[in-house]
């Protein structure tokens, strides 16, 4: 993983195609810094549990803990947005 950390949104408000890649992306930058959940909760304002049930996809954290939780990696968070070609035309391409 780069020094961004990409999410993918389906709609402006931020639907969430997969919790499973909020919860690797928490642990790929607890994991990279170096942090225990416990070090990581303490620098981002949370809890332990609460690092942890982000990181087995229980709970989406907020976009304003998401944030914190990168910033406390030392990484920081970005939206991609970027248009997905239809099926038909990636069918086409292919063949």
């Amino acid at each position: 993983m780069g020094q961004d950390a990409w999410v993918e949104f389906d709609t402006y408000l931020g639907i969430i195609r997969s919790m499973d890649s909020i919860a690797a992306l928490v642990q790929s930058m607890r994991l990279g810094a170096g942090l225990s959940q416990r070090a990581l909760a303490g620098r981002a304002g949370t809890s332990q549990p609460a690092v942890a049930r982000y990181e087995r996809g229980v709970s989406t954290p907020s976009w304003k803990t998401l944030e914190r939780l990168a910033e406390a990696c030392d990484r920081r968070v970005a939206v991609k947005v970027e248009a997905v070609p239809h099926l038909r035309e990636i069918a086409r391409v292919a063949q």
